[in-house]
């Protein structure tokens, strides 16, 4: 893993990855992930990709993830944002982070806690014949619109040329913002959105580690994140 304070050319044009197992790469399909297009792609720019993704992290940890990466300080950043429904479980409360480097938050995280799928408390409705029913639907997507907003806010504050995908999210539930909000935060990033979702093309198993297999979406996915970054590079 790079270490932040390892020196590279100025002109060097770092794009840092946050996301899930949809983003990250599986060494087994040597160029097939968007991230690699990407990389191969106009060979007179001097690429680095800063991948921080991550299988089964959950949106409060991408926001970890472009935290810890903004000490690459990083030229542009592609999110790819995942299910409400993840969480964190605690596997073993003693694993502490030596420091604050990427390397020891990666080991700290992957100690501690159990990153993979895990879904939201239920409860049983026994006026409903103990259909099981997801507690506070709408209190959990409003969290995760906050942090998906920090994250896309952040960079916008910072001058960090961005895009994103919804990904696990699907979609933007707006009740939950009639009910509560006049607006909608995610409305002054729309312009931003990749509108191809990897998780709408997921071959459902684990091979590739990314789940997407066909060539054709992932250079799609690639050619629209390319659209925002040659954009932002003035190329």
């Amino acid at each position: 893993m790079l270490s932040p304070y390892t020196p590279l050319d100025p002109h060097t044009k770092k794009v840092l990855i946050c996301g899930d197992s949809f983003v990250i790469t599986d060494s087994k399909y040597p160029g097939l992930h968007f991230s690699e297009k990407i990389a191969n792609s106009y060979p007179h720019i001097d690429w680095h990709i800063l991948n921080l993704s991550s299988h089964g992290d959950s949106n409060l940890f991408i926001v970890q993830q472009l935290l810890q990466g903004l000490v690459y300080k990083p030229d542009f950043v592609i999110f790819s944002f995942t299910a409400p429904t993840r969480t964190e479980t605690v596997l073993d409360k003693k694993m502490i982070p030596r420091s604050l480097n990427l390397h020891d938050i990666h080991n700290w995280n992957k100690g501690r806690y159990n990153l993979h799928i895990r879904t939201i408390p239920f409860f049983k409705d026994t006026d409903q014949n103990d259909q099981l029913i997801m507690a506070d639907d709408e209190r959990t997507y409003l969290q995760q619109y906050i942090l998906i907003t920090f994250c896309l806010e952040l960079c916008k504050n910072m001058n960090i040329p961005y895009c994103y995908s919804l990904g696990g999210m699907k979609s933007i539930n707006t009740k939950v913002f009639d009910s509560i909000y006049a607006t909608n935060p995610l409305t002054t990033h729309k312009n931003k959105e990749i509108p191809l979702n990897l998780w709408d093309h997921s071959n459902g198993t684990n091979d590739p580690d990314f789940h997407v297999v066909n060539e054709d979406i992932q250079e799609k996915f690639a050619n629209m994140c390319l659209n925002h970054i040659l954009e932002s590079f003035n190329c």
